[in-house]
């Protein structure tokens, strides 16, 4: 199978899909702060929510990701790991059916650079 990708800028169609949770760890989240020159603990009041004992961002607009404003990421350099991986989520890569679906929300799938399992996993893995 073949696994092509490339993150189209000005895209974020996957920054944008409702009822979705975007999970990162305790570092990840101050990494973002950080970059945004946010404190932390403001940081994590505004931003950040606890579901299952897991932290994720808080929704944006429409359910967005709430560090989307105008098509681009606010965040890039320092997103989530979640947001590093995508479409290499097991769910996505689990057949070619499911790939081919995910084209309809990806414009960046089927383009770009081709991936092999090896790097796929070296992107999952770095988490």
């Amino acid at each position: 199978m073949e696994y092509k990708f490339i993150c189209i800028e000005g895209c974020s169609n996957c920054c944008r899909v409702g009822n979705g949770f975007v999970f990162l760890e305790e570092e990840e989240a101050k990494n973002i702060a950080d970059y945004l020159n946010h404190p932390h603990d403001a940081f994590f009041q505004w931003f950040i929510k606890k579901l299952d004992n897991r932290l994720c961002l808080v929704d944006g607009e429409n359910e967005n990701c709430v560090f989307i404003e105008n098509n681009r990421c606010l965040i890039y350099p320092v997103r989530p790991q979640q947001c590093r991986d995508y479409p290499f989520w097991p769910e996505i890569i689990s057949s070619e059916e499911r790939w081919e679906q995910e084209k309809a929300v990806c414009p960046g799938i089927g383009h770009g650079k081709e991936y092999n399992i090896k790097e796929i996993q070296s992107i999952i893995n770095k988490a």
